[in-house]
């Protein structure tokens, strides 16, 4: 490889770098509001409702529901529901360790039935997520 060559190769390299995350960019360039944030029995976990608007008027919002520590802002790996055109929605904790999102109509784009993280007992505290349309 020349000289030319590495150079180049550096260059792109330390450019790429720089560059924001694709969540710092999605911060960025959505419109996110959260419509609910509701403790744990336990007060160890919240569960998060947030709408999201990205790209602008044709196009719906994403509603994500996310589990987080107690205090702590949501990742995109802590959300548990994805959807799209969601009406009539609530979530509710059934027991500490159990939440249910209920919904009148949605369009699910992703479900995950269960949530866990290091930050919390290690990997051993277990959420069980249940969805219901009413």
């Amino acid at each position: 490889m020349n000289a030319r060559a590495i150079c180049f190769t550096c260059l792109i390299t330390i450019g790429l770098a720089m560059l924001p995350s694709c969540e710092m960019l999605s911060n960025i360039f959505c419109d996110k509001k959260e419509l609910l944030r509701l403790a744990s029995p336990d007060k160890k976990v919240e569960a998060i409702l947030v709408r999201i608007a990205c790209g602008g008027a044709t196009t719906s919002y994403d509603f994500r529901l996310s589990i987080v520590p107690l205090g702590k802002e949501p990742k995109r790996s802590d959300t548990v529901f994805l959807a799209e055109k969601l009406e009539g929605e609530s979530i509710q904790w059934i027991a500490p360790k159990v939440l249910e999102i209920r919904y009148e109509k949605a369009r699910i784009l992703n479900f995950r039935n269960f949530w866990y993280s290091k930050d919390v007992e290690n990997f051993e505290y277990i959420v069980e997520v249940r969805e219901r349309s009413t």
